[in-house]
């Protein structure tokens, strides 16, 4: 890789820093990541060798689940401090969904003794489809104005719909 006076073109400093080219051009938009140079003529943007660290900085933290709006924070004050209250803040996170999972084992398991209960030879009285999904939101807008499933919980990264007794979870 060839730089001219320790400028690196955009796709190549996306490359180095496992940043893609729109991730920078937001943290350009959002004042966290601005290029070193932008071509007046192009707009083409280029960064600095020195831009490496605070990219790569970034992209450890986005991938950590950390905001955008925490990230700027950070990087204008990095303390440990703010380290130690992110760790917090995930086990915190982390506890809670275990209570939530452990409270929807019983509730299966109660469910299953039931189905056992009900299940004459192999008619089964209940199934519940586990349906992938790469866009929740978009997901259960189509189920809603197509099919005429309501949605009934979405959280971050599961989503339960429900029409006519039958229920879908993505």
């Amino acid at each position: 890789m060839a730089f001219v006076d320790d400028l690196i073109p955009i796709g190549q400093f996306a490359a180095l820093t496992w940043l893609s080219p729109k991730a920078l051009r937001l943290y350009q938009e959002q004042g966290i990541l601005e290029p070193a140079q932008v071509d007046p003529a192009s707009g083409y943007r280029y960064y600095s060798i020195s831009q490496i660290s605070d990219a790569t900085r970034i992209s450890i933290l986005r991938r950590a689940g950390i905001s955008l709006v925490d990230i700027a924070a950070f990087l204008a004050d990095p303390t440990p401090g703010q380290i130690s209250d992110w760790r917090d803040a995930l086990s915190a996170e982390v506890a809670h969904r275990h209570r939530m999972l452990d409270h929807i084992s019983s509730l299966t398991n109660d469910k299953e003794e039931e189905i056992m209960t009900e299940t004459t030879g192999t008619t089964l009285r209940q199934a519940i489809p586990v349906l992938a999904s790469l866009d929740l939101e978009s997901t259960q807008r189509f189920y809603a104005e197509r099919l005429g499933f309501d949605p009934l919980f979405t959280y971050p990264d599961y989503a339960i719909a429900g029409r006519d007794g039958i229920r879908l979870h993505f």
